[in-house]
């Protein structure tokens, strides 16, 4: 963890660490600290970095984690929060008929808006969205980093301007009692603690929900 300053260069002014703290056990290693250290100081130019002492490396990370769930059972203590450094979509396909050789044009819908906050729960229940059960389906995950403006629900006519995240190749189990078919499904987009995307497409008729996850803090 570093504690920041403003610097400036050539008239523009930036961020700029000015002490670290280091925590986890693989920091009692005095090689590894310094090379973060040197890392931190490139940005500091002549103003010293400083490394804070006192830390307790085999015990923060679990002193931490026990606060942390002290604080989600109890609601006692400060809890800090971060939100999502991308915009993330799904893409859908175009509803054009089906036709040999001719690959669908792919549009993107927003589910989580740069920012969204750990624990955010979004539901876009006045729209609704065609899902394959009983079969095997594609999911098309995407990202950006500079569509700061798009919230959840925007849908974008193109794929262009996004970087592909990942794809998913999964069957959802149809309807009990019914054969595979396309049904009418709405959305819910939920960022877990953990920084997972869970997606959950219900049908409103039966009441049958289907889940499926993606996380936004890898690659």
């Amino acid at each position: 963890m570093a504690t920041v300053t403003q610097g400036q260069h050539n008239g523009l002014r930036y961020i700029r660490p000015s002490a670290v703290l280091f925590n986890g056990g693989v920091f009692k290693s005095q090689p590894i600290r310094q090379r973060v250290v040197n890392i931190l100081q490139q940005f500091n130019g002549d103003v010293p970095l400083r490394e804070l002492g006192g830390a307790n490396f085999d015990l923060a990370v679990a002193k931490g984690a026990a606060f942390y769930t002290a604080s989600i059972a109890n609601g006692d203590g400060i809890r800090i929060k971060a939100g999502t450094a991308r915009s993330y979509y799904i893409g859908l396909e175009s509803s054009m008929p089906a036709i040999p050789g001719l690959i669908p044009a792919l549009k993107a819908l927003c589910v989580v808006p740069q920012g969204m906050e750990e624990g955010a729960e979004f539901s876009l229940t006045k729209q609704q969205f065609g899902l394959m059960t009983g079969q095997p389906v594609d999911f098309r995950f995407f990202s950006s980093s500079v569509r700061a403006g798009d919230v959840v629900g925007d849908q974008l006519e193109t794929t262009d301007e996004l970087e592909e995240t990942s794809q998913l190749e999964i069957t959802l189990p149809p309807i009990a009692g019914q054969p595979s078919q396309r049904i009418p499904v709405t959305l819910h987009s939920h960022i877990t603690d953990l920084g997972t995307l869970e997606l959950w497409m219900q049908h409103d008729e039966s009441g049958q929900r289907w889940k499926i996850e993606f996380n936004v803090r890898g690659h």
